[in-house]
């Protein structure tokens, strides 16, 4: 007797000792359960990695967005506007009826910027270039005030992928605009 149930041992037939089999039966034999959620450590690990990218990946881009509503709140606070991603097309032009990507029940939970990005700006002062690199897909600048001096400029030379920036009544001197031109050469300035 092994752990309450009693091995019967069957006693071969004629036929089964041809082929030497003799094999033990155990009565009283409980029905093998079904788990339906039954993984193994491997999957459990795997599941776990997946997860923490995944995480990961979430909290990047939930500072990254965070940063940018900072840049963009400090732009807006002083006279400047950008423009995102979602409300031009491909061309440059401005869409009439531009609505925000992503869904709702994201946004709303995470917030706006976390699906778009600015691409295009008019910044009004130099306090407001501090955080202009925390706006990697600007591609369009425009600085268009008087309290826009070279000292602003030393922020923009950490946006290798700006394309364009316009001055427009500005006090930036021809030095800064060289200065400029050496940092971001695929940059076409605009004076």
């Amino acid at each position: 007797m092994r752990d309450g149930r009693e091995i019967v041992w069957h006693t071969p037939q004629l036929e089964d000792t041809r082929l030497g089999n003799y094999t033990a039966r155990m009565t009283d034999t409980p029905k093998p359960r079904h788990r339906w959620l039954r993984y193994s450590l491997i999957s459990l690990l795997v599941l776990v990695i997946v997860a923490s990218i995944a995480m990961s990946w979430i909290s990047h881009r939930l500072q990254r967005s965070m940063r940018q509503q900072e840049a963009v709140e400090a732009i807006v606070n002083t006279g400047g506007a950008v423009r995102f991603d979602f409300e031009i097309d491909q061309s440059g032009n401005r869409l009439p009826k531009a609505s925000l990507p992503g869904p709702t029940w994201l946004r709303r939970w995470i917030g706006d910027d976390i699906c778009s990005n600015v691409v295009e700006a008019e910044v009004k002062a130099d306090n407001a270039l501090e955080g202009i690199k925390d706006l990697p897909q600007l591609r369009h600048l425009h600085l268009s005030s008087k309290e826009i001096t070279d000292a602003g400029l030393q922020h923009l030379e950490q946006l290798p992928q700006l394309e364009t920036l316009r001055l427009e009544k500005t006090q930036i001197t021809e030095q800064g605009v060289r200065k400029l031109r050496k940092a971001l050469p695929n940059c076409r300035i605009v004076r």
